[in-house]
């Protein structure tokens, strides 16, 4: 394919080129009223620095988002680990589980599953949030403990009514495999409250790679959410929320599928603010969450036989008799077969007290959390009778593990004048952990571990007219974390630590922005998972990661844009001196849009390198490196229409040459004609269409 050297040169300074935005722009706090675009959206928008915000309401490509996964696969330095067709695991700068917070409404969400089948982001569907925000590194402390990568926050909005309001938004999505999308969002209320209901469905077949081989990655999701608040002053706001979520999900890395998923969600919030010249607010919030999830080898799959000595199944074919006579024939013996089920559950209850305070030039935040989070299981059922591991629910929960902690931290902005300002943070958090070191067994005696974690950052930023820049430090620190502790070894793990500096340098011109963002860590400690003869082991080690993501949006012509992003991290392991598992290849991704006021069409070229860089059978809780990776490329189309300012329509077609590939960081494919797990990777979608529809009032 000839492509014309001025567009190569443009794209090689785009991603040399400083950063996006002088002065950061404004997000429309109120989702309901924003008026429809008809772009389909290819990137995220960087609103300050080492920040980004996504709309999730707005069509995102590749095919709208399905989960909260699938979502963060549009920010530069973001990946997913997938394991079929929904529930992939999300990774920043090659970090994820818990070393990337994940809280929803600011309440925490985690997975039940020992096998991370539900991982924070598949129990939430996008749209039924109004923002979503990405903070890359250890820039913060006022949103928990642990935040070594970074935190994603899905939100909604709480800006108070001012008139009789009500409002709808609505979309429907239909795609290739069965895909099907639908959510309906609505408010109604007035300057002394409201009243919102949101309900999502999103179902998928099976999907097909590029070859035409059918991937076990089927699913089906339903979420409910309703939010009453009060507002009978207009500094007082009391909002009580309740949300639901079902489902069930195949998966093509593992022999079981998750045949259950079920969550629920309450939580209350009281603020108060413009209370005084210095303290302009003060809240109080409560979350508490249970997660149900069951996990089975035949309700979603064919359940294997089993094998007898010599590894030959129950249903063999017999040979030549004794006598030399013809006597083959097919053995009366029934097929045999071992049926699994397992049952954990998992409880987090968690609360705030914040203030915040202006003093002069300086605005801060001080503020004290609790949170209690408790693990429990069943004991597994394996049976050669269905109905018996079917009765799974005869056996009671039993304990595994507690975890409890409480902080107090101070966050605060310094504005020296208009152009510079210093941000800064300290934490402290006491943990307390009682857990079970014998995985889906009962341990004699139970293990008790006490961490003081301390995180603190400070940032300096200048502001000018066309540029802005920052450098910052942060330090975090982590405990172990349930996954971890359920490996071997894992009640000999202590906390690791982070120590990062984040850079930054942002411009903004007539036609055309930019932005890069750096980053250089060093972790101490670092809790590495290992695979040794087929069992998985931890321990910890040193290591250094360095990266960027650089990204550019030209406006060349009227209605007319060219951009791209490119996204890097190097990560090694010091104590063994090789490459720090499961770090995502070099990645590239450019895009070219038209649109004017009814109408779009646009293009994004996708481009990952070979990641010749891994450490096979090492890795962290997601996953494991498989070896080196292949390197690929992907071109998606889109087009919309919006025939008035209530309505929109979207098409879109992803993976158009049809290309078989796989991410580098992945997980193993499991082959459903051996029974085993294979040492390839499970394979992305094949060719895809899709249809949207959006009406909003």
């Amino acid at each position: 394919m000839y492509i014309p050297s001025r567009f190569l040169v443009f794209l090689a300074l785009s991603c040399i080129l400083v950063k996006a935005q002088a002065q950061p722009q404004p997000v429309n706090s109120d989702s309901h009223t924003a008026e429809l675009s008809p772009i389909v959206v290819v990137a995220s928008k960087q609103n300050a620095p080492g920040i980004e915000i996504i709309d999730p309401k707005t069509a995102l490509q590749p095919l709208p988002a399905q989960d909260g996964a699938d979502l963060l696969k549009s920010v530069a330095g973001m990946s997913v680990t997938r394991k079929g067709g929904s529930s992939g695991d999300p990774l920043l700068r090659g970090l994820g589980g818990s070393r990337l917070l994940i809280t929803a409404d600011d309440q925490f969400v985690l997975g039940g599953c020992p096998g991370r089948m539900d991982p924070p982001t598949s129990y939430l569907f996008p749209a039924s949030y109004d923002r979503v925000i990405i903070t890359k590194g250890p820039q913060a402390v006022n949103q928990g403990p642990g935040m070594i990568t970074g935190s994603v926050r899905f939100m909604r909005d709480e800006k108070p009514l001012t008139q009789p309001t009500a409002k709808l938004d609505s979309a429907l999505t239909k795609g290739s495999f069965g895909r099907s999308d639908a959510y309906i969002d609505s408010t109604l209320g007035n300057q002394y409250g409201w009243l919102r209901l949101n309900a999502s469905h999103n179902e998928s077949k099976d999907y097909k790679d590029g070859d035409g081989d059918t991937v076990h990655s089927a699913f089906k999701r339903n979420n409910q959410m309703v939010q009453a608040a009060l507002t009978p002053f207009t500094d007082t706001l009391l909002a009580v929320q309740y949300e639901h979520s079902t489902g069930h999900a195949r998966y093509a890395d593992r022999s079981m599928d998750g045949t259950q998923f079920n969550r629920r969600g309450w939580s209350m919030k009281l603020r108060q603010q413009n209370i005084t010249d210095w303290l302009s607010q003060i809240q109080f919030e409560y979350g508490r969450s249970k997660i149900d999830h069951v996990m089975d080898n035949f309700s979603l799959r064919t359940t294997p036989p089993m094998k007898m000595n010599g590894g030959m199944g129950m249903g063999m074919k017999m040979g030549t008799g004794m006598n030399g006579m013809d006597s083959t024939h097919q053995a009366a013996m029934p097929v045999r077969r071992m049926y699994s089920v397992m049952n954990p559950g998992r409880e987090i209850k968690s609360a705030k007290l914040s203030a915040q305070i202006e003093l002069g030039n300086t605005h801060s935040e001080i503020g004290t959390d609790w949170q209690s989070d408790e693990v429990s299981a069943r004991p597994m059922v394996m049976s050669t009778d269905k109905h018996q591991a079917e009765n799974f629910t005869r056996w009671p929960f039993e304990w595994n593990q507690t975890y409890k902690r409480h902080g107090v931290y101070v966050q605060s902005e310094w504005n020296f004048d208009e152009n510079n300002s210093l941000y800064g943070g300290l934490r402290h958090d006491w943990t307390n952990t009682q857990f079970n070191p014998k995985k889906n067994t009962i341990a004699p005696n139970y293990l008790h571990q006490h961490e003081g974690l301390n995180a603190g950052f400070m940032r300096l930023q200048h502001r000018g007219d066309r540029f802005t820049s920052y450098i910052g430090y942060g330090q975090a620190e982590r405990a172990p974390d349930y996954w971890e502790r359920s490996k071997t070894n894992g009640a000999k793990l202590h906390k690791e630590t982070n120590h990062e500096i984040d850079a930054g340098l942002s411009y903004q011109g007539s036609s055309i922005t930019s932005s890069i963002d750096i980053f250089a860590s060093r972790i101490n400690d670092f809790i590495l998972i290992e695979s040794i003869n087929n069992k998985n082991f931890a321990r910890q080690i040193n290591a250094r990661r360095y990266g960027f993501e650089a990204k550019t949006n030209w406006q060349f012509a009227p209605h007319w844009n060219l951009g791209g992003s490119l996204a890097y991290t190097y990560a090694s392991n010091r104590s063994d001196k090789r490459p720090l598992a499961q770090t995502p290849p070099l990645e590239w991704r450019t895009y070219l849009n038209w649109e004017n006021e009814h109408f779009s069409a646009g293009a994004l070229w996708r481009l990952a390198a070979s990641q010749h860089r891994y450490a096979k059978n090492q890795g962290n809780i997601v996953g494991m490196d498989l070896g080196r990776s292949n390197g690929f490329g992907t071109l998606a189309l889109n087009a919309g229409w919006k025939p008035n300012k209530h309505a929109l329509v979207q098409i879109g077609i992803d993976n158009l040459f049809n290309k078989t590939y796989a991410e580098a960081v992945n997980k193993s494919a499991y082959d459903f004609d051996t029974y085993s797990v294979q040492e390839r990777r499970v394979n992305e979608p094949g060719r895809t269409l899709w249809a949207r529809a959006q009406i909003r009032f």
